[in-house]
């Protein structure tokens, strides 16, 4: 017998939806950079690697 929380559950991953998620990422990402005060620190970051 299946256990409640055993599950699959399908979304719809539209173009739209990718949208709201890039822009909900690029919002994170100024908000670290404001609480950071370095507008520039992901760059740096990827710059050492």
């Amino acid at each position: 017998m299946r256990q409640p929380d055993d599950f699959t559950q399908i979304v719809e991953f539209t173009p739209a939806m990718r949208v709201l998620i890039a822009d909900a990422i690029e919002a994170l990402i100024l908000l670290l950079d404001e609480i950071d005060g370095d507008a520039d620190l992901e760059g740096e970051l990827e710059d050492e690697e």
